[in-house]
């Protein structure tokens, strides 16, 4: 299963569908004490609602982020990706690490200035 763009709309209509498809066959896969213990870390962070999964999440979302940055805004440009929609994908970022979300403003800031937003 290839992975959904963060910012593609109709990828994601049906995306937890698929991802839950997935997870059943790959830890399907498992024996069985791993299978849970596994199935249950990822539905954790799937659900981004304890300390360590909020954390996580942020994590996940911040290396696209910089990514994008360093590369100049290649894939936004070329997906026409607004500062809002990032706003709006980084928003687990700014409830579990505060400080981060203020350099990721920095980036967002920086990053229109230079024309890759």
């Amino acid at each position: 299963m290839p992975d959904t763009y963060a910012f593609d709309e109709v990828g994601n209509l049906d995306k937890e569908q698929r991802e839950q498809n997935a997870a059943d066959r790959i830890f399907g896969l498992l024996p069985k004490n791993q299978e849970q213990e596994l199935r249950q870390l990822w539905e954790e962070f799937d659900n981004a609602q304890t300390p360590d999964a909020l954390f996580a999440s942020a994590l996940d979302r911040l290396q696209p982020l910089i990514q994008n940055y360093l590369h100049r805004g290649t894939v936004w440009k070329q997906n026409a990706i607004r500062p809002e929609q990032i706003l709006k994908r980084i928003e687990p970022l700014r409830k579990a690490i505060p400080k981060l979300a203020e350099l990721t403003d920095k980036i967002i800031n920086d990053a229109k200035k230079q024309g890759f937003l």
